[in-house]
């Protein structure tokens, strides 16, 4: 099956002071019982024990020297059943990418026949750091106004986060008037594009923080049959009705523990952007959206139609989302782990929602 399956023999090779993108190499070094493990719960085997084992291992890092996943065969569950863990990072496979693998990886039928024969690979050697600093280099040079954009909105975010205002307007405005001119040489710009990100922070919460390694895992189930009788009763979509109810239990908690805001919470939703003619069915093709999840709204069947609203309107960003492939996320990664560094934190979004 690793014969198949590029995501599953490729590794990440970093680009020395993170000058250009990362690169993705056949790993030389491949080893199958480094990713595939086997381990077993104690008696009696609860869905709180699994819950426990699985945020444990999701929480750890990952080696990135190696392919980036990791598949555990988790025994002991309670009526002789037992469960499949597959980790993997998203830098890797998308939700739609990752659905296909699930469906090579298992059968429907414990007696099935594999349908794929064995198919030889080899590794290779990955570039070499003055290999890297090369290419790098020539990129910048013959794309400056990406390195000139790149510093100065991370010395803006930073100094803004800080409270330096004076560096902060400097770094605006001139990180403002090199997008401007990019524009004004960029034929194809779409100037009537008008939706964007939100730029203010996220509604105050609990959950307004760092994120730190620790993780917490709980799971439970619905009936299908059941949420589309919902769907069909509100009028909405299964998506929105399966938004609405997860808003309502971050409702729920927030009240419980005092920490309710005044206004509607705001979420980070992914949405794949894949057209179904990509050669490669392994990219990473998803972008996200920012959506406000009615958590002010205390009418369970009202909270189904604001959140068909605020999806409506939050999906007008994915336009200008869209357009730029592959999707980048070095720029923001890079101002995350400078504000933590110096201690700050400034959410756009209070969470994460995928209805996937």
């Amino acid at each position: 099956m690793v014969g198949h399956l590029e995501p599953l023999r490729r590794k990440v090779v970093e680009v020395p002071l993170e000058l250009d993108r990362p690169y993705w190499v056949e790993d030389n070094e491949f080893d199958l019982d480094f990713h595939v493990r086997h381990i077993g719960l104690a008696p009696p085997g609860a869905a709180d024990q699994l819950a426990e084992q699985v945020a444990r291992i999701v929480g750890r890092k990952m080696d990135r020297s190696r392919p980036l996943w990791e598949a555990y065969v988790i025994e002991g569950l309670a009526d002789g059943r037992w469960a499949l863990l597959q980790k993997t990072h998203h830098a890797t496979i998308d939700g739609a990418s990752g659905v296909i693998m699930l469906r090579m990886f298992t059968d429907l039928t414990p007696d099935a026949e594999c349908g794929y024969k064995s198919k030889p690979w080899t590794g290779e050697e990955p570039p070499s750091q003055a290999e890297m600093l090369q290419r790098a280099t020539m990129h910048l040079v013959t794309n400056p106004v990406k390195g000139v954009r790149l510093g100065l909105g991370l010395l803006r975010d930073v100094a803004n986060a800080a409270g330096i205002k004076s560096v902060s307007d400097v770094a605006g405005r001139a990180r403002d008037g090199v997008g401007a001119l990019t524009k004004m040489a960029d034929p194809t710009h779409d100037r009537r594009e008008s939706v964007s990100l939100p730029v203010s922070s996220a509604p105050p919460t609990p959950w307004n923080k760092a994120i730190s390694p620790h993780r917490r895992f709980a799971m439970c189930s619905a009936s299908l049959a059941n949420l589309k009788r919902l769907k069909d009763v509100t009028g909405g979509t299964l998506n929105d009705v399966v938004m609405a109810i997860c808003t309502g239990a971050l409702r729920a908690y927030l009240l419980k523990h005092d920490g309710l805001p005044e206004g509607p919470l705001r979420a980070m939703v992914p949405v794949s952007i894949r057209t179904g003619e990509e050669e490669d069915p392994w990219t990473n093709r998803v972008a996200a959206i920012v959506a406000d999840l009615p958590t002010n709204c205390a009418d369970p069947v009202e909270r189904v139609a604001l959140c068909r609203e605020a999806m409506n309107v939050a999906k007008h960003q994915l336009p200008m989302r869209s357009r730029r492939s592959p999707i980048s996320r070095r720029p923001s990664s890079q101002r995350q782990r400078s504000g933590s560094s110096l201690g700050l934190s400034w959410p756009i979004a209070s969470t994460r929602l995928s209805t996937w």
